[in-house]
């Protein structure tokens, strides 16, 4: 079981396959209610998130965890994104490898043109796997950096060798 992360400043989505069924994604929105996001920071949305990352890292288990690299067009995107990341890390088991790709790099990975637009890139894990959901753009994110860890192999495993 490998994850790919998509990070957002109130939210995140965690994409999980198993290398046997990679077409099948297991999708993990933690995300507030619409209701929430409206009155909780970012901290408070990390916050929140810590609270429920434990136990989806303990009943999904992954091997792997690649996460996307905090980019935003701002000093604060990348704060806010940043601390979202620390916030999913704090409750993975320490002896899981964990990197950050770029959105650009994972496309490659996959053979997809690395400045796709959303559309495009959500098209694409739509018609790509057999999932029984409906794909936003960042379910799309997280399914192209785990799909890209299964083309590419864990970058921390292959530094070792």
């Amino acid at each position: 079981m490998v994850c790919g992360v998509d990070l957002g400043g109130k939210r995140a989505r965690l994409c999980f396959i198993d290398e046997r069924t990679p077409r099948k994604p297991m999708m993990v929105r933690l995300e507030p209610t619409p209701k929430q996001l409206k009155v909780l920071t970012y901290v408070d949305a990390a916050r929140w998130a810590a609270n429920w990352a434990p136990n989806v890292w303990a009943q999904m288990q992954p091997l792997c965890v690649w996460m996307e690299q905090p980019f935003g067009p701002h000093a604060k995107a990348n704060h806010q994104l940043s601390v979202m990341a620390g916030a999913l890390l704090s409750g993975l088991p320490r002896e899981v490898p964990v990197d950050f790709v770029s959105a650009g790099e994972a496309r490659k990975l996959l053979g997809i043109p690395a400045r796709s637009t959303k559309r495009s890139l959500t098209l694409w894990a739509t018609v790509e796997s057999e999932a029984d959901f409906v794909y936003d753009e960042h379910d799309a994110d997280a399914y192209v950096i785990a799909r890209a860890i299964l083309a590419h192999g864990s970058k921390e495993s292959e530094e070792a060798a």
